[in-house]
């Protein structure tokens, strides 16, 4: 998926150059960039552990609750799934709001 190759992307290059355009030397809490890291990495780890298992979402992009049902997507692929994103999602948001600091406090 292009979520788990773009994303990581945009971020690393913020970290790099959201500092460096601030005259920062770092990251305002640098442990949370990591824990942000390896928790979008647990994400996209998820997605494809589900792909290895054999219990894929047959959802799609968008994962729509027709396709995402119990009816249309028997088990537990759609909770992989949702688990993968919600833990990539926690990791970016966790980034962004180191970004944010970074920018208010640092300079």
């Amino acid at each position: 998926m292009s979520f788990f190759v773009a994303t990581p992307f945009v971020v690393g290059l913020m970290n790099i150059i959201v500092p460096l355009q601030i005259g920062a030397r770092d990251m305002a809490f640098p442990f949370l960039n990591a824990f942000s890291f390896w928790i979008f990495v647990v994400g996209a780890a998820l997605m494809m552990i589900s792909l290895g298992v054999g219990e894929f979402a047959m959802t799609g992009w968008v994962a729509y609750p027709p396709l995402s049902g119990i009816e249309f997507s028997p088990g537990v692929g759609v909770d992989y799934y949702i688990w993968a994103w919600q833990a990539s999602g926690i990791g970016t948001l966790l980034t962004g709001v180191n970004l944010f600091i970074t920018i208010l406090r640092m300079p």
